[in-house]
């Protein structure tokens, strides 16, 4: 992975032979207007070279050709005057045929270069995006919804590329289209072309406040879309918890709710494009009813021919679609850059804990120390830990239990450096934890947890997903260490069995193990286990804390732990109660004290 100091233009910048336009600031205007020189490379790198010749010069010309189609069309109605029409008839029909011919090759390959250019763009930022993704901090997570993540992975994006595809394609043709008319119909008539050229002007206001007022509605639907998708993810991934409490209708109503409100914004912003379109095509025919009657006038006083008045009646119907085709590819920039700006400023998100900056050591012992620790969560004002300090000496195993809430989790969070205290420090060997590199720390510390994540892929994918340079050996060994060598081989296709998505094709237990194999194949110096057993049945329970105690072996462990029983012989006990440390010691010392530990040990026992 890339040091995540690259800003987001040096990224996109870095393959040579694809630059990509990224976006964004949708709140700043100093964003906005530091990702403009960006935009401009992007472009310089496409016009720079000959390509450029292949993308414009045949939108440029492509007007010009075609509106003269349209003059040989009025030659061939004005050679209908004559003696013998036959021979212009001809002449003129071979060259509508061939002006037409040329108009569409040129039409084609501009759009199959925008077309290319479009799905490298929308592919360069996609990469960069997830890439953003993956070198943010927890922190970042902890204020993003997965909706809103979704939506700019996919729609946003979508509407920066589809700018490329069909906006910009259509744009620069309709420009030739319609500057090529207005050249060859003031060459006819000046006075219709400017009757033509005034309303047109008219139209394109009319559009400009339609598009301005859907533009809004487009924007509420994107945020509301992005709420669907978090609600819709919410529900899907936890099916077992919708039916157990009968919640399939309020559910459903939940969505409904959310998509009702989209599907509002979603009409009302169309209701209002075909408004405008409408308007556009009502005014622009009574243009064209203006056009002829004056025309005809003209015709009398023999100052145009039939043909010319054809031509212009025909560039006038172009100036007013080509205007319509200007300022809805114009609209779909402007909606691009909104996408645009969100992404950009998720890229441009600032990151608080660099996984890159900090030493590296070959190794380390594993002594760990906690010195008058505070700590809360960003998105909290309540303090999580309050002036927490306690050493876990290397090798050995140290517990620490508490009530729900009362900060044991959170310790591990720290230890991986998710987030940085507010105040004291995080020791190991000696160093303050911010000293290390978040990525060795990674590499350094093995967690297990109570749900631990399985991914969609092989038994033995998911294995080295930790340390991918492992040998086949060393996953065999993780495995059989871990007490999952046995089930493994039962599998249909053993280390290559796919596991289903979220591990599905597994039980719990056999999960939980997987989960631990995985943490010895990294070899860590530390290892944590956070409620590792707290969701399993008596019998995978036995098996897990089996493996768990074979792992434990040789290597500092810290247990986080509801059940009691699984504790007993740690060497050491920290007792948390609402953030604070309140004891310490071991089984037998605490039960002896017959402070907190003593009432957790004896309520457990009573339940």
């Amino acid at each position: 992975m890339s040091a995540p100091n690259e800003t987001g233009e040096e990224l996109l910048l870095q393959n040579q032979e694809e630059t990509v336009p990224q976006t964004e600031v949708v709140h700043s205007h100093r964003s906005k207007h530091r990702f403009l020189p960006f935009i401009h490379k992007m472009y310089w790198f496409f016009y720079r070279k000959p390509l450029f010749f292949l993308i414009f010069l045949p939108a440029a010309t492509n007007g010009f050709i075609l509106i003269q189609a349209y003059v040989y069309m009025g030659k061939i109605v004005d050679a209908l005057g004559e003696e013998n029409p036959i021979p212009l008839i001809r002449k003129y029909s071979l060259l509508t045929f061939i002006f037409a011919f040329f108009c569409a090759i040129l039409s084609f390959c501009n759009f199959a270069f925008w077309i290319q250019i479009g799905s490298i763009i929308g592919i360069k930022i996609k990469r960069l995006l997830f890439k953003s993704y993956m070198e943010k901090d927890i922190e970042f997570y902890d204020r993003r919804s997965i909706g809103e993540l979704l939506n700019l992975l996919n729609d946003d994006s979508m509407a920066i590329e589809g700018v490329f595809e069909q906006s910009k394609v259509n744009q620069v043709k309709a420009i030739g289209q319609l500057v090529s008319a207005v050249i060859v119909s003031a060459r006819i008539n000046l006075e219709l072309t400017m009757l033509s050229l005034s309303v047109s002007v008219i139209i394109a206001v009319i559009l400009k406040f339609f598009r301005q007022q859907g533009g809004k509605h487009m924007r509420a639907r994107s945020i509301v879309q992005s709420v669907g998708v978090t609600v819709f993810d919410e529900i899907i991934s936890n099916p077992r918890v919708v039916y157990s409490n009968n919640q399939e209708e309020n559910e459903a109503e939940r969505f409904n709710h959310v998509n009702t409100q989209a599907a509002y914004h979603h009409k009302t912003m169309h209701r209002l494009f075909f408004s405008a379109f409408e308007t556009g095509s009502l005014i622009n025919s009574g243009t064209l009813s203006m056009i002829i009657t004056l025309g005809g006038y003209i015709i009398m006083h023999d100052k145009l021919s039939v043909g010319d008045l054809l031509a212009i009646i025909r560039a006038t119907r172009m100036f007013g679609f080509e205007l319509m085709m200007i300022m809805g590819s114009i609209n779909r920039e402007v909606r691009a850059w909104d996408s645009a700006d969100r992404i950009w400023e998720t890229v441009e998100d600032p990151i608080k804990i660099d996984p890159y900056e900090g030493i590296a050591p070959e190794s380390i012992k594993g002594d760990i120390e906690f010195k008058n620790v505070w700590f809360k969560y960003p998105t909290r004002d309540s303090w999580i830990l309050k002036n927490v300090s306690f050493c876990v000496q290397p090798g050995e195993i140290s517990a620490f239990v508490g009530h729900s809430g009362s900060g044991k989790s959170t310790i591990v969070q720290l230890l991986m450096r998710f987030y940085d205290v507010n105040e004291g420090q995080v020791l190991i060997d000696g160093k303050d934890i911010r000293e290390y590199s978040p990525s060795f720390l990674h590499r350094s510390i093995g967690v297990v947890q109570q749900d631990s994540a399985l991914f969609t892929m092989t038994v033995k994918e998911n294995l080295k997903y930790g340390a991918p340079n492992a040998t086949d050996e060393e996953v065999v060994q993780a495995a059989v260490i871990a007490n999952a060598d046995k089930f493994i081989r039962k599998l249909p296709q053993e280390y290559n069995f796919s596991i289903g998505e979220k591990g599905m094709n597994l039980s719990g237990g056999q999960r939980q193990r997987l989960a631990i194999a995985r943490a010895v194949v990294k070899n860590p110096k530390i290892l944590i286990t956070d409620e590792a057993t707290a969701a399993l049945d008596a019998v995978s329970e036995k098996k897990v804390q089996k493996a768990l105690d074979n792992v434990m072996k040789g290597r500092t462990s810290i247990i986080v732990a509801h059940r009691l029983g699984t504790i007993r012989s740690a060497n050491m006990i920290y007792v948390f109660d609402a953030g604070e440390l309140v004891e310490s010691g071991t089984h037998e010392e605490l039960v002896s004290k017959r402070g907190s530990y003593y009432d957790l040990v004896k309520l457990q026992l009573e339940d």
